[in-house]
């Protein structure tokens, strides 16, 4: 765990402001997904990887890029990658420590839930992870300017 919180870190330390983001930092906070003690032990290993990204991190206005850039300048970075793990086992347990929640209106997560039933596996023995590491504006990332991811390419 300690060498994938250490490689989140590397890649997001690459988030300064040198990057010319040519759209308003409507961003949500990073996903970033962790096993589960679980995983160690389940047979088969799955990584399930989804797409849903709508609105999942946004609302709290607190993790955005320029967020990122700030907790680089101030070697802060650890404290946003905390969050994001927190947030991870949030979004399919009912906390950190607690229960698989059993009552998801999320489609995803339900159908998760029925791939590690049909495959004789605890929930908690499977990743899930997201195609996309952040939403834009609560959408997709898919759905930003024409151009726009070029642009915050070449700007490297």
């Amino acid at each position: 765990m300690n060498d994938l919180t250490q490689r989140y870190k590397g890649i997001l330390s690459e988030i300064t402001d040198d990057l010319e983001w040519t759209v308003k930092d409507l961003f949500s906070g990073v996903f970033l997904p962790v096993p589960f003690e679980a995983y160690a032990e389940a047979s088969p290993k799955v990584l399930f990887v989804g797409r849903e990204t709508a609105g999942w991190n946004t609302n709290n206005h607190r993790n955005t890029l320029e967020r990122i850039v700030k907790a680089n300048k101030e070697g802060n970075l650890d404290q946003i990658i905390e969050e994001a793990i927190h947030r991870y086992s949030w979004h399919l347990k009912t906390g950190p420590d607690g229960e698989m929640k059993r009552k998801i209106s999320s489609h995803l997560k339900r159908y998760y839930l029925e791939v590690a039933e049909g495959l004789n596996l605890p929930p908690e023995g499977m990743i899930y992870s997201n195609i996309f590491a952040w939403d834009y504006n609560k959408k997709s990332p898919n759905k930003l300017p024409k151009g726009i991811w070029m642009q915050a390419i070449r700007a490297r």
